[in-house]
Order: structure tokens, then C-alpha cells, then sequence
């Protein structure tokens, strides 16, 4: 295993990408519209078979607040690790301890 870098690392993150979105915003769709929606108010029931895929893309197919249920994901698995790591028998000793 090799040393850590501290020199190493620092270029690492002055070089890393900017932060983007998870998605790309919802966009209307007036195939979906068209063939989906006004397909289910006038029969009540849309054959996805009968559905050309290669005319939908994923950002037609969110809803408006897709993205912002995803503005605290790095926070919340954050979270979990730390509720988990507590669990943990080494981490739930109130005494020190050496692994």
C-alpha cells in the first residue's frame, strides 16, 4: 500500500471536474402528451407496448421536483454511514480501543 501524498492529493482536487447535476431538468413533451396522457383521460388505460421509446428521453419522464429530492444526497448517505459506523462494536465502546 502506498503513502498517502498530501502534494498528490491537493492537485487531484484542484484539477477535478466541476459539480453538475444529477439530471437534466424536466423538459414537456408533446409525444407523451399527445400519445400517453390523452390516451389515459379518454380510455382510462395507455398499452406501453404500444410506446415508441426512442422518442422519450429520462428528462421527459421526471417530475418537476425530481432534482430537488436529490440537493442533500451526498448529506444524507453521509448520514447513514455515520448512524452505521455507531452501531458498530468498536465505535459504541465509551473506552478506547485498539483494532
Amino acid at each position: 500500500m502506498t503513502e498517502f501524498c498530501i502534494e498528490r492529493f491537493i492537485s487531484l482536487l484542484q484539477t477535478a471536474p466541476e459539480k453538475r447535476p444529477l439530471l437534466e431538468p424536466p423538459k414537456y413533451s408533446a409525444y407523451l402528451q399527445e400519445h400517453v396522457f390523452d390516451s389515459l383521460t379518454e380510455r382510462g388505460y395507455f398499452d406501453l407496448s404500444a410506446l415508441d421509446w426512442d422518442a422519450v428521453q429520462l428528462c421527459q419522464l421526471v417530475t418537476a421536483d425530481y432534482a430537488d429530492r436529490y440537493k442533500h444526497m451526498d448529506r444524507s448517505w453521509l448520514q447513514r454511514i455515520n448512524v452505521f459506523l455507531r452501531q458498530t462494536d468498536a465505535a459504541s465502546q465509551t473506552g478506547r480501543c485498539f483494532f
